[in-house]
C-alpha cells in the first residue's frame, strides 16, 4: 500500500521531483568538476616545479650580501641558495610585430 502512494505521489509530482534531482545532480556534477580541476592543477603545477627546478621559496630585497646568502644556506631544510639581480629596463621597438610579439 505504501508502495503504491509513493508512486502515485511520483507520478503526480514528477516536475518537482525531476526538477529537485536535476539541481542535487547539477551540483554534484560541478563540485567534482571543480574537485577534479582543483587536484589536476595541483599535480601538474608540481610536476611543472619538479621538471624545471623551480624554486619553493623566493626571499625578495635589496642588496643581499653573500654573509646573508650563506645564513640562509645554513637554515635547515635549504639544499641551495642563490642571489639574482633584477634591472628595469626599456626595449627599443625595433622588431616587434604589431600585436606585441616580439620578432
Amino acid at each position: 500500500m505504501l508502495n503504491r502512494k509513493l508512486w502515485r505521489d511520483l507520478r503526480k509530482n514528477f516536475t518537482q521531483f525531476a526538477a529537485i534531482f536535476l539541481m542535487a545532480f547539477l551540483g554534484l556534477w560541478i563540485y567534482a568538476g571543480l574537485d577534479a580541476e582543483s587536484t589536476g592543477a595541483s599535480h601538474i603545477a608540481e610536476a611543472y616545479f619538479k621538471t624545471y627546478n623551480l624554486a619553493d621559496l623566493w626571499v625578495m630585497g635589496n642588496g643581499f650580501s653573500l654573509d646573508e646568502l650563506k645564513t640562509i644556506e645554513r637554515i635547515p631544510g635549504v639544499e641551495s641558495a642563490e642571489r639574482r639581480l633584477v634591472i628595469d629596463g626599456k626595449l627599443l621597438k625595433t622588431s616587434v610585430l604589431p600585436d606585441g610579439m616580439i620578432a
